[in-house]
């Protein structure tokens, strides 16, 4: 892997950019875990999107009170969407290396270090996500989980595209990423799409997206917030199926420089979701049979299994 020319650390500038709605309940823990970073972020940009709640307040008081004068709120003039809302942030810093936070995790004290020596080492990582740990928040006892289950076995792994790694394996808040991909995601980026998943999908056609297989935060998951959603009904597996596919043909018809052959993939991918979503709608013994050509477009294989089951129990 090649690496970057040496340079001052005080030639790093790093961002954070934070999402905030309505999370006064947990959000003083997550500025803390910035706050307490061995390597400080050089500015923490924070867009509340109209919280009914005291978020912003809580925001303030705790820049004022801990003095950071990096640090800065602003507060969405009307509701803009999750999707939106980080967007603005990402499209604001100013730094070279780009954090993203949701309000309710809690990073360990090492991210932003860990992070940022790996990216400021080799310059062809341009998104590099992290390991996390779940926590679920019952407001009893909170139970966690293992770290996300490894890539492969290497501490820095270059993700490949395939099946699995085509939506993204790790959540948004675990990324660090380039601001050299700026371009593409102002370029890119339509409503409909999630901003990670864009981030993911950029690092994964440009082959600068990499694992860094330790855990460097807690995911805290609790009702409310932006969890998984559920792939087993019929209807939500057609919708995922449809966002993959209708952001494959964004891909395909404004990114610059996709190779040839993950233009290829791509298509088959597109055509593979056409056939479940096919599948999905009308059933067929021979339609389902037929989908085990496109297997390695799958996420994996239990997932083929998933579309039977899906289509079986739509009632």
């Amino acid at each position: 892997m090649k690496k970057r020319e040496c340079r001052e650390n005080n030639d790093i500038k790093i961002s954070v950019i934070m999402a905030t709605y309505n999370g006064e309940k947990y959000l003083e823990k997550q500025l803390v875990s910035i706050a307490n970073q061995t390597v400080q972020a050089d500015e923490v940009l924070i867009f509340d999107d109209c919280s009914s709640d005291s978020t912003v307040e809580i925001i303030k008081v705790f820049i004022r009170n801990h003095r950071k004068k990096n640090w800065y709120v602003y507060v969405n003039k009307y509701n803009l969407g999750w999707r939106k809302n980080f967007v603005q942030g990402i499209l604001k810093a100013k730094g070279k290396i780009i954090f993203l936070s949701d309000q309710d995790d809690i990073w360990f004290d090492n991210k932003i270090e860990q992070m940022v020596m790996i990216m400021d080492r080799y310059e062809n990582v341009q998104v590099l996500s992290c390991n996390i740990r779940v926590k679920y928040n019952d407001n009893t006892q909170p139970k966690i989980r293992k770290s996300a289950k490894q890539y492969k076995i290497k501490k820095l792994e270059r993700v490949q595209l395939n099946g699995s790694t085509y939506r993204p394996i790790r959540p948004g808040c675990a990324y660090a990423f380039s601001a050299d991909i700026l371009p593409d995601i102002k370029r890119l980026w339509i409503e409909d799409i999630a901003h990670d998943s864009l981030i993911w999908s950029i690092g994964l056609m440009r082959g600068s997206l990499y694992i860094l297989n330790k855990p460097l935060m807690y995911q805290v998951r609790h009702e409310g917030n932006n969890t998984p959603s559920n792939e087993k009904t019929c209807k939500r597996r057609k919708e995922l199926l449809e966002s993959r596919k209708e952001l494959s043909f964004h891909l395909l018809r404004n990114m610059k420089d996709i190779s040839e052959e993950k233009k290829r993939w791509i298509q088959q991918y597109t055509n593979a979701a056409e056939e479940r979503i096919i599948f999905l709608n009308r059933g067929g013994i021979i339609s389902y049979l037929a989908l085990l050509k496109y297997i390695k477009y799958y996420p994996k294989l239990v997932s083929w299994i998933g579309d039977l089951i899906a289509f079986m129990n739509k009632g």
